[in-house]
């Protein structure tokens, strides 16, 4: 009797794989363990080098050789080269290297290419626009010659983070197709959790006071104060926690609820944020 309720409940507990449950927690699930090694040795140099970009981490010695790993370094060899390279010659693979592609989305692919042009043209325009200005004695302030780099600079990044987001969904959309979990609330539901417990943390590191102590990224004026101390950080970042602290207890919530009513329980997508 109780064998038969604990497998019941079991059975309540779903985990669709897209490969295998090998595959699925090596690669798809588990590979976000690569992304917290980094952010720990990110806090690590943060927190004990003065200049956490260019100051070594650790040193590589093979005999009498030795290499600083700074952060730089250790980023373009490990992450750059050994885990995004491949991803980038597999979508390479898959577009401009594919014949079929060409002849399926060659507009498509065209169009692919100005993007190539956007970072140039956002950071010249203001001195080109300058520049035609100047006969008429009017010269832009330096600050006004370095937006166009600014707002690129912000544009590329959210882009690369919502490439990512978008990604991230693909498996766990992938999960609730094996699984049939769809319904009218639960993909709704299930919509507002995944984009809100991706996007607040964005929105908590660019307001929050640790932003600007991150090498490599550039004050975007959230921090500037406006009106005193205020700033449009001193407001954002305190919302985006507490809406945060309360995505994830709602959600769980709703699952529970789910549980109650006798439904089935989606394993693999809970596991894939």
């Amino acid at each position: 009797m109780q064998a038969a309720s604990v497998s019941v409940a079991t059975r309540r507990i779903l985990f669709p794989w897209i490969l295998s449950p090998q595959k699925d927690l090596a690669y798809y699930i588990g590979s976000a363990l690569a992304g917290w090694f980094y952010v720990g040795i990110i806090a690590y140099a943060l927190a004990t080098l003065q200049d956490p970009l260019k100051d070594a981490v650790a040193t590589l010695r093979l005999g009498s050789f030795e290499m600083p790993l700074n952060l730089q370094l250790l980023v373009v060899l490990s992450w750059g080269l050994i885990l995004d390279a491949p991803h980038v010659w597999a979508t390479l693979a898959r577009t401009l290297f594919d014949p079929d592609e060409w002849q399926v989305r060659r507009r498509e692919i065209w169009f692919s290419f100005i993007w190539f042009f956007v970072g140039p043209v956002a950071i010249l325009l203001p001195y080109i626009v300058g520049s035609f200005m100047a006969p008429f004695h009017y010269s832009f302030p330096a600050a006004a010659l370095s937006l166009g780099a600014l707002l690129y600079f912000v544009f590329f990044r959210l882009w690369a983070y919502y490439h990512v987001v978008r990604q991230h969904w693909g498996f766990f959309a992938l999960y609730k197709r094996k699984a049939a979990d769809h319904g009218p609330w639960v993909d709704r539901v299930d919509w507002w959790f995944f984009n809100l417990s991706l996007y607040l943390p964005l929105l908590m590191f660019m307001t929050g006071p640790f932003y600007l102590k991150t090498p490599g990224y550039r004050d975007i004026g959230l921090l500037t104060p406006i009106a005193g101390s205020w700033s449009l950080a001193t407001v954002l970042y305190p919302l985006a926690w507490t809406f945060y602290l309360c995505v994830i207890p709602l959600y769980l919530g709703f699952q529970l609820k789910l549980w109650l009513e006798g439904s089935a329980i989606n394993g693999s997508k809970l596991l894939c944020p």
